[in-house]
């Protein structure tokens, strides 16, 4: 090996050392930049239990009430229909001379609202036992002072002899409204009735 090329190989050894010191020195000696990690907050579901509160459900004010009341019947049913028939032939005895002699009570099970009282629960229960070509029923009701006013649906929606049924159930309509104290008189299907009670005439 000549002189040249030993001067060769010393000097790239020189490189070869310095380069490596400068590599030390600079991994050793300048810091590092520090990687940060940004903690986001996690949100912590903590269980929670439900406790069920029972649900109040509206009560009505027309919800139905069972109850038992009287309702007044002919004692002598033959008697009773001969009567009617008297009125429709206008001879008498008819049942305007009828009294509360002539009937007996019955116990029955009616439903009551708050717009649907005792009184013409009664008298509905009264009527149904009448027997007729439709189930007679109160359609319009109303007590003024101590008179109770009716229009049944047979006074407005009639037919052939609807006179026979009409004259049949007013007494016993009458003579069950008449127990209740505040009650002295009744009028059915008057035009009295049909204003009171806000139903129009046919």
């Amino acid at each position: 090996m000549n002189n040249n090329q030993k001067g060769s190989a010393n000097a790239l050894l020189i490189i070869l050392v310095v380069i490596l010191a400068v590599t030390v020195v600079y991994f050793a000696f300048i810091k590092k930049p520090q990687t940060v990690f940004e903690q986001i907050p996690v949100p912590v579901t903590t269980p929670t239990t439900t406790t069920s509160q029972p649900v109040k459900t509206p009560v009505s004010q027309t919800s139905g009430q069972q109850v038992q009341t009287t309702i007044y019947i002919p004692k002598n049913e033959t008697a009773y229909n001969q009567m009617v028939d008297n009125g429709e032939a206008g001879t008498k005895p008819d049942t305007t001379s009828l009294t509360a002699a002539d009937f007996k009570t019955q116990q029955v099970a009616v439903t009551t609202t708050s717009s649907y009282g005792i009184e013409q629960a009664s008298a509905d229960a009264a009527a149904a036992t009448v027997q007729s070509q439709t189930v007679i029923k109160t359609i319009g009701f109303k007590v003024v002072g101590s008179t109770a006013y009716v229009v049944l649906n047979i006074n407005v929606d009639g037919w052939a002899g609807v006179s026979y049924s009409i004259d049949a159930v007013t007494p016993i309509i009458k003579q069950t409204l008449l127990q209740f104290p505040g009650i002295k008189n009744v009028e059915i299907g008057t035009d009295k009735a049909f204003s009171v009670t806000g139903v129009p005439r046919p």
